[in-house]
């Protein structure tokens, strides 16, 4: 009896210390994010990570690694556990969110600015919701603006960080549901799946983003669906005409579809090619009677075609659909220079210091070794029949291991078809299975059912590779100079410059820039669907030798020139002129014939003369 007295309390004092830890990290991370709060963006910033506080990431780190400890050593304490678990989903979520927390006007500098204008369109009335593709998230966007009173700017970025929460609150969940079973208390196998998720490997930064993009918020979205696919399958169930009996998660899971669909179709493509993936193994396994678990699931065959229905409907009512069907074909049949782009991309790299194989590894070395990681498991699962997984995950894991190769399949054909980057949005969802399956593989490491307690080697060894690996794929989230990208943030002088350009600018006066990037600014201002119709827009930008040259007598036209901060720390001080040198953003100021028309401080407008005018 003494001796339980005493267990019971050295339990006690240890809980006692974990809690006591735990206030200290919370204490540490609300310090940080007042920090970053009180330092809001005043001017253009080329890094974000370089502009926001030291003090911000130091407090944040110090958090994360305390809740990591915490998450690891309360095997017996659930309430400090789960403490430990929203701490470290508040670091992710405020490093996620810092363009939020730091007052940022708006960032997003390709399409987030055009999706800014087809919100105020659909706010407007402009644009019916119809009439767009995946009107979704501008609609929610909308919502939220007449609802809550926010700007539109603002509620867009607002919308953005829904989907990213949704996204790390919805991944470690169905890493449980997938691999639960292999801890008593859940607790390791959550946290796995928790720091999984933080690695963003779905998030490749070339066609998958974190910011407002439709297809990006689909992905982000997708680990719910999974979750309800999951449910669904493993729901139990008698006889085998009950494949089209409802059920409420079936409901949930047939709405989802409908919801993906809206967000965007090409995530709910990805969305039928799994749910047809596991149809097609369901029938496979029945017909051939192969023991496995997968034979005991409710069939999806229902949902299957009603996903595919839904999608296919949505799609005929839009012309460009079919364009991109068939122009993919013609490609196909034609063929392309798949890695023309990549060599052109790796030859500018090389100039301004870089190169292939560093940025691979800055952008793709957590899902390179994820890769792998999956790879293995596989392997020794289906050919070594090893730690009898196939009952433990019930089945799941094989349905996305074979969907991921139907992912693999889109990813080729957009490859070889050469559609811009279309293939990585592929290479984006097949992430997400990647790191889904991967998450599984670390819990499967932790071997023993008695001996799967957090505190063993093999768990500490587990979860400090995905505590390294997790600080390598956050310099990556934004882009920066880091890899040679300047940060898409959007400044008020740039938005104020291009809207009193628009406003006061003479008839027939075509506007050029400083690689076109002015267009999606114009976007956002005056919608998407008026931009398409304007008159004002220059077919090309200001060819770098003619910038840096005498740009006043090179246009026969006079033409409109505006240029902001950006524009001069992305060409001056990241790129170090390797195109548009300094001498040339001063020339604008210098040369006789060029007018600056307005300027702000983040933006300038100048004027540049035709022949007659320069003669």
């Amino acid at each position: 009896m003494k001796y339980d007295r005493s267990n019971t309390r050295l339990v006690r004092t240890a809980s006692l210390r974990l809690r006591a830890l735990l206030a200290g990290s919370f204490a540490l991370f609300f310090a940080g994010l007042a920090t970053a709060i009180r330092t809001p963006a005043v001017a253009y910033e080329l890094s974000i990570y370089g502009a926001t506080p030291v003090l911000f990431w130091a407090a944040t780190g110090a958090a994360f690694l305390l809740g990591v400890a915490v998450a690891l050593s309360a095997s017996t304490d659930v309430w400090a556990r789960r403490g430990a678990y929203l701490q470290l989903y508040l670091c992710a979520l405020a490093v996620a969110t810092i363009p939020l927390l730091r007052d940022y006007y708006f960032i997003g500098l390709g399409d987030p600015l055009s999706h800014l204008g087809w919100i105020r369109e659909l706010g407007s009335g402009a644009l019916d919701p119809v009439e767009l593709r995946y009107p979704g998230g501008h609609t929610m966007a909308v919502l939220l603006h007449d609802v809550g009173g926010f700007p539109y700017r603002l509620a867009e970025q607002l919308i953005a960080a829904v989907f990213v929460a949704t996204y790390l609150l919805a991944f470690p969940l169905l890493v449980v549901a997938v691999a639960g079973d292999r801890d008593t208390n859940e607790g390791f196998v959550f946290l796995v799946g928790l720091l999984t998720a933080l690695l963003w490997l779905p998030i490749n930064g070339i066609s998958v983003h974190k910011a407002f993009h439709p297809f990006s918020m689909g992905v982000l979205f997708l680990p719910f669906v999974l979750y309800l696919l999951l449910s669904y399958v493993s729901a139990p169930w008698e006889g085998s005409s009950h494949t089209l009996v409802p059920t409420k998660v079936g409901a949930l899971l047939a709405f989802a579809s409908v919801a993906m669909t809206l967000i965007h179709p090409q995530a709910a493509l990805v969305v039928v090619m799994i749910l047809g993936t596991v149809s097609v193994v369901q029938f496979v396994v029945r017909r051939t009677r192969w023991r496995h678990r997968i034979a005991d699931h409710r069939s999806v065959h229902g949902l299957t075609a009603f996903a595919g229905g839904v999608l296919l409907l949505w799609l005929t009512q839009f012309t460009v659909a079919s364009r991109i069907f068939w122009s993919t074909v013609d490609r196909l049949m034609i063929g392309g220079a798949p890695g023309a782009e990549a060599t052109q991309r790796g030859s500018s790299l090389q100039q301004v210091g870089g190169s292939i194989p560093e940025l691979f590894a800055k952008l793709f070395l957590p899902s390179a070794l994820f890769a792998v990681l999956v790879a293995a498991f596989l392997f020794s699962r289906w050919f070594l029949n090893a730690d009898a997984a196939a009952e433990r995950v019930r089945g799941f894991v094989d349905y996305m291991a074979v969907a991921l190769a139907s992912l693999g399949a889109l990813f080729v054909v957009a490859f070889v078809a050469n559609v811009t980057t279309q293939h990585f949005r592929y290479h984006g969802a097949a992430m997400l299975l990647v790191a889904l399956i991967g998450a599984v593989a670390l819990a499967s490491f932790v071997p023993g059912r008695v001996e799967r307690s957090s505190r063993s080697p093999h768990a500490v060894a587990v979860i400090l590779l995905l505590v390294v690996l997790v600080p390598v794929s956050g310099m990556v989230l934004y882009s920066s100079p880091y890899i040679y990208q300047p940060s898409s943030h959007i400044t008020e002088a740039q938005v104020d410059g291009y809207d009193t350009m628009l406003e006061h600018r003479d008839e027939g006066v075509a506007v050029t820039g400083v690689r076109q990037k002015y267009v999606r600014y114009i976007d956002s201002i005056r919608g998407r669907e008026t931009t398409r119709r304007a008159e004002y827009e220059a077919p090309a930008g200001v060819p770098e030798t003619v910038f840096n040259s005498n740009i006043s007598t090179y246009y026969e036209d006079p033409r409109y020139l505006p240029v902001t901060q950006l524009d001069y720390e992305r060409e001056v001080v990241l790129y170090e002129g390797f195109r548009y040198s300094a001498e040339g953003f001063r020339s604008l100021d210098t040369t006789p014939g060029i007018n600056r028309v307005q300027s702000n401080g983040g933006f300038q407008q100048y004027h540049l003369p035709g022949d007659d005018e320069a003669a």
